[in-house]
């Protein structure tokens, strides 16, 4: 038999495996021999999907005396706590049946158990829903189930329940559309960044804002990390980018604060980018944000957006309410003497330095 070593796990893994279906079918001691025919040729990973209840007390009998030496994997959902093969998204059923199969297998531990045949995303939300996942990873957490794995026909579920694995080792980053100022104006050539930056490979527009992270309370005591400590890009070699992150929006203000200079103004003065604290850049935050520039005058695009069924459903049903937030679609005429007032006063701006210079100067003489 060849074996090969899990990626992941490290656990040797005989190339040929061996299934429960219709093993029960056969003569109860022709079901012991090929059981143990199959372990002393080399098989050690065997599937408990089985196709009857009968099957876990065969294997029981056959290798609980090896049990040390094989793998089982185990599928929570398939129910055989009356004996028969079900399917249950029940969370006290799956219990039962879970108890029930270790027993008969004469085992206190599940070398791989498997959420269970997951072929519609409705499957997935009520196996979270009804705690299901919750009860395997307490399970983990107690080393009764040692490593998690899935079954399931769609790919699309596939990927959906593996983003949602949580890896204990590493430091999640949210990849997060980026607003600023109003709701609706996104950021999108891709070249404002957190301070973590962008993972390698992720370039142009695809770049997001690596904004909120997730890890485990354990990582950060193990490694004596400060929260504060993982916003920087030396902590991307331990992390996971999570695409599709959410919404990160910046210079909202509070208070139901309607003058967007004021909004930015307060945020500027109690915690952010003091170097942009003067009357100059806030004077011209609204222009700037209006004609998809940064506020900040840095190499950064917006965009006006429409809210639709990508944004959080809070604000799709509050808009009435935030409207003060929301950016509406300027006429051309309006932007057109927007911006004349804007180069007027950008000339009485440019103008006025000299004279400011000079009283500086007869100031500090005096």
């Amino acid at each position: 038999m060849r074996y090969r070593k899990h990626a992941k796990t490290g656990d040797r893994i005989s190339e040929i495996g061996l299934g429960s279906a219709y093993l029960y079918k056969a003569d109860h001691h022709e079901a012991i021999a090929t059981l143990r025919a199959a372990y002393e040729g080399g098989i050690n990973y065997y599937d408990l999907a089985a196709g009857d209840g009968k099957a876990f007390t065969l294997w029981g009998e056959a290798l609980a005396d090896v049990r040390k030496q094989v793998l089982y994997q185990i599928h929570f959902g398939a129910d055989y706590s009356n004996g028969t093969y079900g399917w249950s998204l029940n969370l006290e059923t799956v219990k039962r049946s879970v108890d029930w199969q270790l027993r008969e297998l004469k085992t206190d531990y599940i070398d791989y158990g498997f959420i269970h045949c997951q072929d519609e995303a409705a499957d997935w939300k009520t196996y979270q829903k009804n705690g299901i996942y919750r009860y395997i990873r307490s399970l983990q957490e107690q080393g009764v189930v040692r490593h998690l794995g899935l079954s399931s026909h769609t790919p699309a579920v596939i990927r959906q329940i593996l983003d949602a694995g949580i890896e204990k080792d590493k430091i999640y980053h949210f990849a997060q559309r980026l607003f600023y100022c109003y709701l609706n104006m996104e950021e999108v050539s891709g070249n404002l960044l957190s301070r973590a930056g962008e993972f390698d490979g992720i370039t142009g527009s695809d770049r997001k804002w690596l904004g909120s992270k997730m890890l485990s309370y354990q990582l950060l005591r193990e490694k004596g990390w400060h929260l504060w400590d993982i916003r920087f890009p030396e902590y991307l070699p331990l992390g996971v980018r999570v695409a599709d992150g959410g919404w990160h929006f910046g210079y909202m203000g509070g208070h139901g604060e309607a003058d967007v200079r004021k909004r930015v103004q307060e945020k500027v003065i109690s915690a952010a980018h003091q170097e942009y604290n003067n009357r100059r850049t806030l004077d011209r935050v609204q222009d700037m944000i209006k004609d998809g520039n940064d506020i900040f005058g840095r190499d950064a695009k917006f965009r006006r957006v429409e809210i639709d069924e990508t944004y959080p459903e809070y604000i799709r049903t509050h808009q009435q309410e935030y409207s003060f937030l929301i950016m509406q679609e300027e006429p051309e005429s309006e932007k057109r003497l927007r911006h004349a007032k804007e180069r007027i006063k950008d000339a009485i701006y440019k103008a006025s330095l000299p004279l400011r210079r000079a009283a500086r100067k007869i100031l500090r003489r005096g």
